[in-house]
């Protein structure tokens, strides 16, 4: 063993010497007095921080973004909803696409001992529109162009491809419960556009979606059809679904 110097012996004795009378000591920061500062403490206080990379060095992490708020119903709060979500634009319109082998839609009822008025397709798209409020004619051209274009229709090889390239027919029907929204255990239609509007707005797709079809020489050739139902009037029904295979587009 290393040979200690009498002062060392003297300092290890203090500091492994037992208190006198079994008296616990004080802790450390206690018995160095009121005005003197725990060590760990004072090194912790006096710390500020990395210091900053020198040159040639790579800076540390960047700190992850705060994520937004949520409150107890998960709902976003206004203000922390980020720019993309507060900038969401309401949805204009909605319509559901059905392929169907063939449809037949009763548009006018019989009256007076006179029988029905059907309009019938054979193999093509079923289309279910809706309007809300804030809908414009500008939207129009937008959603005919989405409608028809998206590749939703099958083909004889098990392709999907577009109505006009299938080419298939059209059965346009208005479908004002489409912008229904549940409370409670009842549905409400305050989002849908006024009646008058709707109607305007129905009539300017129908024709539209007849002169793309027009346009078109695949659809020529194969004699595609554009049948539609009256708007606002309850209607009547019946569709062979091929799938049944059915999606909802919203704009």
């Amino acid at each position: 063993m290393p040979t200690l110097l009498p002062r060392e012996r003297a300092a290890r004795g203090a500091a492994t010497r037992a208190p006198r009378g079994g008296e616990r000591q004080p802790p450390l920061a206690l018995r160095q007095g009121p005005g003197v500062a725990h060590p760990e403490k004072e090194r912790s206080r006096r710390w500020r921080g990395p210091p900053p990379p020198g040159p040639g060095s790579s800076p540390g992490p960047r700190a992850a973004p705060a994520l937004p708020r949520r409150s107890a119903a998960g709902r976003l709060s206004p203000g922390d909803a980020g720019p993309e979500m507060a900038a969401a634009r309401p949805v204009l319109a909605r319509a559901v696409l059905q392929q169907c082998l063939s449809a037949r839609l009763q548009v006018r009822p019989p009256e007076n001992g006179s029988e029905p008025e059907w309009v019938e397709i054979q193999r093509g798209l079923v289309i279910y529109i809706c309007f809300f409020k804030g809908a414009d004619q500008d939207l129009v051209p937008k959603i005919v162009n989405t409608l028809l274009n998206v590749k939703l229709s099958e083909n004889e090889s098990g392709e999907y491809v577009s109505l006009l390239d299938l080419p298939g027919n059209v059965l346009i029907i208005p479908q004002a419960t489409l912008g229904g929204k549940l409370k409670g255990r009842k549905m409400q239609y305050h989002a849908n556009i006024e009646k008058e509007k709707g109607l305007e707005l129905y009539s300017q797709f129908v024709t539209l979606c007849e002169k793309e079809l027009a346009a078109n020489a695949k659809c020529m050739e194969a004699g595609v059809l554009v049948k539609y139902g009256t708007y606002g009037n309850r209607q009547v029904l019946k569709l062979d679904t091929n799938g049944p295979y059915t999606h909802l587009v919203e704009l």
